[in-house]
């Protein structure tokens, strides 16, 4: 009896850790608005105040930088315009008019030293104004899916029409961190800008992300991204983690120092520690065959993108799938064309979709001689000469039949 006690208080208290360890609680942030996400899935792992609009402050510069990226090549040369940037409140590193840069030196100085001149200078190159320019990261973060984001400026100084969210803001962080580039930029611990037809001294520039640094706030994995601060925006902050498959992306706007680093820390490790990411189809796969109308010509069906989920890390998620695909395939199919979609379903949730892509090619034209080949077949097979072989033949073998069956009667007898 005791063993049995002793076995059943064992069990208890294995379960009772398992449940304490999946049920883990996330921590208290200081941050007013807060999100983290898991960046190949989307998952929403933590959220606090995530769709309320907040002043950006020099976050602003992870979408400058994106479009910039998008729009030229690092080799790039700039020369400074007309507008006194360097007047410009806040961190700059003092550029003049018509002094030569390339985009390279420059995305270095506005992500690393969050210089607001040179935000400006990049605008105006890109755009010929920052004002058009602003209006180009507004719609670039409407195409991403933000739905509360608006810009006035490349550098992210106050203005009552300038804000966004943590959930936005992560979209935009997301999308920038796929850009190689991009990356190993704000994972750079010191640069120097030389010289200039301009400024004969070379521009120092430094890392000053404590989570990327080997600060008490390192997070192992962390490559990114920005910080960021004004007055009235407080202290916000853009981090990224990479760890095997799983990257996580971090945002807290409008957070008090010390406060700032102490949230991003806690909030990385809780994802890391609580949670994991799965793939579940890679871009290219081969996800299934479907036949095109009416014939046995089989159409391979690519996976359009990867697809990942994020579950407990402790907890194995079923995940079922819906294939939608058009009534009839027919006509023309080019190689790549989306033919329909995959959906991912968990606990009857849809947790995410991905197109279905036609593998190869098809011309009308085989559709078309595939199935006069098919006509031409039954055509010859029910031609006017073999339709009186197969009359006869069954005539004869009728007649054959009835005339064996009167001569057994007849022997019979």
């Amino acid at each position: 009896m005791k063993r049995v006690l002793i076995s059943i208080v064992l069990i208890l208290l294995a379960t009772l850790n398992r449940v304490a360890y999946a049920a883990s609680p996330p921590p208290q942030v200081t941050a007013d608005g807060a999100i983290l996400i898991d960046a190949n899935s989307g998952n929403i792992l933590f959220e606090k105040n995530k769709d309320t609009r907040f002043f950006p402050a020099s976050t602003t510069k992870i979408m400058t930088a994106l479009l910039v990226l998008e729009n030229c090549k690092l080799d790039d040369k700039v020369m400074v315009g007309t507008k006194p940037s360097s007047f410009v409140d806040g961190n700059k590193i003092y550029i003049f008019k018509d002094e030569e840069f390339t985009i390279e030196q420059l995305l270095y100085a506005l992500l690393l030293e969050s210089a607001n001149d040179v935000a400006i200078a990049l605008a105006e190159h890109v755009s010929g104004t920052e004002e058009a320019f602003a209006s180009l990261m507004t719609e670039r973060a409407k195409e991403l899916g933000c739905k509360n984001t608006h810009f006035v400026n490349a550098h992210g100084l106050d203005d009552p029409n300038h804000y966004t969210t943590a959930y936005d803001l992560s979209l935009i962080a997301k999308e920038a961190m796929k850009n190689e580039d991009f990356r190993k930029i704000i994972t750079t611990r010191s640069y120097f800008i030389p010289p200039t037809n301009k400024q004969p001294l070379k521009r120092p520039l430094n890392l000053r992300n404590n989570i990327v640094l080997n600060t008490k706030y390192h997070v192992d994995g962390a490559d990114g991204i920005k910080t960021g601060y004004t007055t009235i925006a407080g202290h916000s902050f853009a981090g990224s983690a990479l760890r095997g498959d799983t990257r996580l992306i971090v945002v807290l706007l409008h957070d008090k120092k010390p406060g700032l680093w102490e949230d991003a820390q806690a909030l990385l490790n809780y994802g890391f520690d609580n949670f994991k990411t799965v793939k579940k189809v890679s871009a290219g796969d081969v996800v299934k065959t479907v036949k095109a109308d009416g014939t046995n010509i089989e159409i391979p069906l690519i996976a359009g993108k990867d697809f990942y989920y994020t579950c407990p890390i402790d907890e194995d998620v079923e995940i079922s799938t819906n294939t939608s695909l058009p009534r009839g395939l027919n006509g023309t199919i080019f190689k790549g064309q989306k033919l329909g979609y995959e959906e991912f379903i968990s606990n009857g949730t849809k947790v995410g979709s991905i197109d279905l892509l036609a593998g190869n090619e098809m011309p009308a034209t085989i559709l078309h001689n595939y199935n006069n080949d098919c006509k031409s077949k039954i055509n010859k097979s029910y031609s006017p000469i073999m339709v009186i072989l197969s009359v006869g033949a069954i005539t004869f073998t009728i007649l054959s039949t009835i005339n064996y069956t009167i001569k057994r009667r007849r022997w019979s007898k």
